[in-house]
């Protein structure tokens, strides 16, 4: 059944790829990120409005119509066989399966499973709809756009949702994403092998390189793809339509993606022609119209930002001279850690470290784009090239300081939170234009393959987060350990289960150091979690009145802290009471690792 299910979604992903063969001679390569881009915008655009199985079912009937046009197109069954002759068609159709098995045997993993992305796909999968505050309130606080959850969604909606299997979903969103890097013409089969490899050790190392989330490695190689322009002589209008899907899926990665859309735009204008400010002006706009629908789709559904209220304040006092210490000391900090090896974290997921520092990882990658600007023909198109990108990131690093600064919350802000993550995304973006630049551009070194490029790029891996790879390949047993048993979130989630009426669906307001994601992604669906910030009993107190929950849980707490100052009890489950004017009173249901009490009321006040 397995394999049915495997072929069933490779024939749907290769549904519009025959149909582009036959009708516009397009190779895998080249029609397969078009093709990856347009499955996922349109379970966007469908799942909007109707249920995502829906969706699913629809889009595998186009797929199945793609394939009746693409026989037709081409007169008959075997007409079709020059589609199969492509290298890089045999290379997924050898890699999915190995990729499959490696994933659901725990060959390969990531903490996205266990994540803000992971808990989307379980609810996209669990409520037959996109996240919305009545399916997928968890999300309420995390508003990614879902662009990066989608098709594994979709994978997880075929085989099953379990173990490993968003995983291979999102692997193979990654597969034929990264398959555009390289022109059709530098794709022979004598390069073939070389190239697959490649693009397998590309594929499976860049998620474990950037650390958890699924959005980072999503954005560098929908970046690169919406750069192919100004490499490409000629575009007829179906690889404009390509373009446009390149830049609407990257505008949905996440909340700052619409910046990375103008960021490549802004490059290709730089690089080159007169003739692509029309086409960079129609692809930001559809990049933007995107970004509005899902604002629109957001507003309408409940879903607030993820914001704190207290940014306007902050940057207030910023003008003003008298920010907070641990937000004033940012921009030093910042400063010192780019230019070290180690720095502390935010003590959530352990310490982790470049292999490097961000200095020399960046200073690497400079020596590598000099010696393209060299080798191409074009020197002064490719220096414009490298140094609108190397501005662009110049600026995005001044963006990630101030957000520490402004939309961090202090503890993450005097960490740096998560700094290792986000200073590899610029590294990878450069690396990729540096693939493209040399095996798309004409250069004295030409006839280097595709499959040479992307290992340089993947070469740069190690030099970055060795000790998570080291967990993730060598003691994969030890990362599920870390992340399951010594969270202490199997006991409260047993204790949960047993003492909340889950008759019908529940909403549980989560308080305290409780392991918010891991209470997420055990509990539902049966009960919808959520945990929005809140720094007095008032906040509190506002957000239990609007949000009519039924049960409200305290992690621990600390001694000082207002919760604990306000009369609530740490590791203890309180039922949520509304008097007639809706204002919300904690009644005390059990303690956990205690017997059932006797029910006491405590005011939240």
């Amino acid at each position: 059944m397995t394999i049915v299910k495997l072929a069933l979604l490779l024939g749907g992903l290769f549904g519009p790829c025959a149909a582009l063969q036959t009708t516009k001679g397009w190779r895998a390569e080249k029609a397969l990120p078009f093709s990856m881009c347009a499955h996922s915008l349109l379970l966007f655009a469908f799942g909007m409005f109707l249920p995502f199985s829906w969706c699913v079912s629809g889009l595998l009937a186009l797929d199945a119509l793609a394939w009746l046009y693409a026989v037709k197109r081409s007169g008959s069954v075997s007409g079709l066989l020059h589609v199969f002759k492509d290298p890089v068609w045999w290379l997924t159709v050898l890699i999915v399966p190995a990729l499959y098995y490696a994933c659901c045997n725990r060959r390969l993993m990531s903490y996205d499973e266990y994540s803000h992305w992971g808990l989307m796909i379980k609810n996209i999968v669990a409520f037959d709809a996109l996240p919305r505050r009545g399916a997928g309130a968890a999300f309420v606080l995390y508003n990614y756009p879902p662009m990066g959850a989608l098709f594994p969604a979709m994978v997880c909606r075929i085989f099953g949702y379990r173990d490993g299997m968003a995983y291979f979903g999102y692997e193979l969103l990654l597969l034929t994403l990264a398959a555009g890097l390289v022109p059709p013409e530098a794709m022979t089969a004598r390069k073939s092998a070389a190239y697959g490899g490649s693009l397998l050790c590309l594929t499976t190392l860049f998620p474990f390189s950037v650390l958890r989330l699924f959005s980072e490695p999503m954005i560098a190689l929908l970046f690169a793809l919406c750069l192919r322009p100004v490499f490409r002589r000629e575009a007829d209008g179906m690889e404009r339509l390509a373009d446009l899907c390149a830049a609407m899926a990257l505008a949905l990665t996440k909340n700052d993606g619409i910046f990375f859309v103008a960021l490549a735009l802004a490059v290709r204008l730089a690089a080159g022609a007169k003739k692509e400010r029309r086409n960079c002006l129609k692809d930001g706009t559809a990049a933007a119209l995107a970004y509005a629908a899902y604002a629109l789709y957001r507003a309408a559904n409940g879903i607030a930002s993820n914001y704190q209220p207290e940014t306007g304040s902050r940057l207030a006092d910023w003008l003003s001279g008298h920010l907070a210490k641990p937000f004033s000391d940012v921009p030093g900090l910042f400063v010192s850690v780019f230019f070290s090896r180690k720095f502390p974290q935010a003590g959530v997921y352990s310490c982790y470290a470049l292999g490097v520092s961000a200095a020399v990882l960046f200073a690497a990658l400079t020596l590598i784009c000099a010696w393209i600007v060299l080798l191409s023909v074009d020197r002064k198109k490719t220096a414009r090239l490298f140094g609108a990108l190397y501005a662009g990131q110049a600026l995005y690093l001044l963006m990630l300081m101030a957000t520490y600064m402004f939309f961090f919350a202090e503890d993450e802000a005097q960490w740096l939170a998560e700094f290792d993550r986000y200073v590899s995304l610029p590294a990878l973006l450069i690396a990729l234009t540096a693939c493209m630049a040399l095996t798309w551009n004409e250069s004295r070194m030409r006839t280097r393959s595709g499959a040479a490029m992307l290992a340089m790029t993947a070469a740069l891996i190690p030099l970055d987060h060795p000790e998570l790879m080291c967990e993730t390949f060598i003691t994969r047993e030890a990362v599920v350990k870390t992340l399951w048993e010594n969270s202490g979130t199997d006991a409260v989630v047993a204790f949960l289960r047993e003492n909340m009426e889950l008759s019908t669906m529940r909403r549980l307001y989560l308080m305290g150091d409780c392991r918010y994601i891991f209470l997420y992604e055990q509990l539902m669906p049966q009960a919808m979690a959520e945990a929005q910030r809140a720094d007095s009993m008032e906040a509190m107190q506002k957000r239990l009145d609007e949000g009519r929950y039924d049960y409200a849980f305290v992690g621990n707490l600390e001694p000082d802290g207002f919760l604990a100052q306000g009369g609530l009890q740490a590791n203890t489950l309180y039922a949520v009471v509304y008097d007639e004017a809706g204002r919300a009173t904690l009644e005390r249901a059990c303690l956990l690792y205690t017997s059932p009490s006797p029910r006491d009321s405590t005011s939240s006040r």
